[in-house]
């Protein structure tokens, strides 16, 4: 089965690979579908205020009311809680539950009652039904109107319908917009009926316990990834630290089990390199440089570098090629290309020595420069600008 934006679900012969049955009932796109365990029921979610459910049939000789190619068949409409559109329908294990998200931050999750329970809740409901019916005709009566009585068989044999199957159950509401999420395949803790997992937009994980009385937070993983978009990635020399910037944090992480090592607060970082193993150089936005201190996880220093963006950093290799600690070459939104020596200072009589750089050489350049790349001997420059051009020259002169 397959569902799509042009508001129809398709059942499909795998044999055959053709269409067997086009069924309609959305007034807008379908986002989700899905169908339970025992293959009783499908559920679909769209923008409409409502969810379909349809009825799976069993085998060729079910029902006298169904026709003779028909796979599904519209059991009724339940209404959702949230006014935004459905993002994802997923049943869990045993099919007693499922759970449509939204594109925001709830969940409607839904109780399956099974035959036995949805056939008592029919006779309640039409028990119900009848009680209303007596005392309106005893008004009637005491009126002296007529109010025609309620069909027999509708009381003797209730008919089955959706709100007696699907009944809402609670309503998860999370911090942040939901991305994903899924029921948990292994067994729920003693007194759960189930356990849900989720993404949120701010790349936190959380799990949920289902059970009788509310919905309760059970974990979450919050500081391992960036909470945004990660604007640069670099490997130390010695290939087992990897440091990735974004909006407000640098990560190092180890390559090999991905296992996060620092979080640091920094600015916007848009470039960034290692010096050695205990030093990094961040880029930022604002057009800071920002020196950490790796083994203590701070930010050592601060330097007003650019009056642009440093899109950027570039470490000069030594004369045999590999990188040393000549210094580095930054590139800017400021048209300017700096080279950077190192110094070990020691800022106190307690503190040990520490890093720090001093502007050596500018280069002015005529636009915007977005990325800085130097030959492994270190003896040319390569620019690229934002109007299309790369210039390349030779470092120590600049002579293109």
């Amino acid at each position: 089965m397959s569902c799509s934006k042009d508001k129809f679900i398709r059942v499909w012969d795998l044999e055959t690979q053709h269409c067997l049955q086009i069924v309609g009932g959305h007034r807008s796109e379908i986002w989700s579908m899905d169908v339970d365990p025992s293959e009783r029921f499908l559920v679909s979610g769209s923008a409409d205020p409502e969810l379909q459910v349809f009825r799976i049939r069993q085998s060729v000789e079910e029902g006298e009311d169904w026709s003779k190619w028909d796979v599904l068949k519209l059991f009724g409409e339940i209404p959702r809680q949230s006014k935004e559109r459905v993002a994802n329908v997923r049943f869990n294990r045993d099919g007693s539950l499922v759970v449509c998200q939204v594109a925001g931050k709830t969940a409607d999750i839904y109780r399956v009652l099974d035959e036995t329970e949805a056939a008592r809740k029919a006779k309640r409901r039409v028990s119900r039904k009848k009680e209303k019916a007596s005392a309106k005709s005893m008004i009637a009566e005491e009126n002296g109107t007529i109010i025609d009585p309620l069909p027999v068989q509708n009381l003797q044999n209730p008919t089955v319908i959706v709100t007696d199957v699907f009944k809402l159950f609670q309503v998860l509401r999370a911090s942040k917009k939901i991305c994903s999420i899924t029921f948990s395949p292994s067994n729920p803790p003693r007194g759960c009926l189930a356990t849900l997992s989720l993404s949120l937009n701010n790349n936190m994980l959380e799990t949920y316990s289902v059970d009788k009385e509310k919905v309760s937070k059970m974990y979450s993983v919050e500081m391992h990834g960036h909470r945004s978009d990660i604007r640069s990635v670099s490997l130390n020399s010695e290939d087992n630290l990897l440091m990735s910037t974004s909006h407000n944090a640098v990560k190092i992480w180890n390559p090999s089990t991905g296992e996060c090592l620092r979080t640091i607060d920094s600015g916007y970082g848009l470039s960034s390199a290692f010096v050695g193993n205990r030093y990094a150089l961040v880029g930022t936005k604002s057009g800071t440089l920002e020196i950490m201190d790796i083994a203590s996880g701070s930010l050592t220093e601060a330097i007003e570098a650019h009056a642009g963006s440093i899109r950027s950093i570039v470490p000069i290799p030594d004369e045999d090629g590999t990188v040393g600690a000549r210094g580095f070459v930054t590139g800017s939104a400021d048209h300017d290309v700096k080279f950077w020596e190192y110094q070990l200072v020691q800022k106190s009589d307690n503190d040990s020595k520490q890093l720090t750089v001093t502007n050596v050489r500018t280069l002015k350049m005529t636009e915007d420069v977005l990325a800085v790349s130097i030959s492994p001997e270190g003896k040319h420059i390569a620019v690229a600008l934002l109007d299309c051009h790369v210039k390349v020259a030779l470092s120590s002169t600049w002579t293109h």
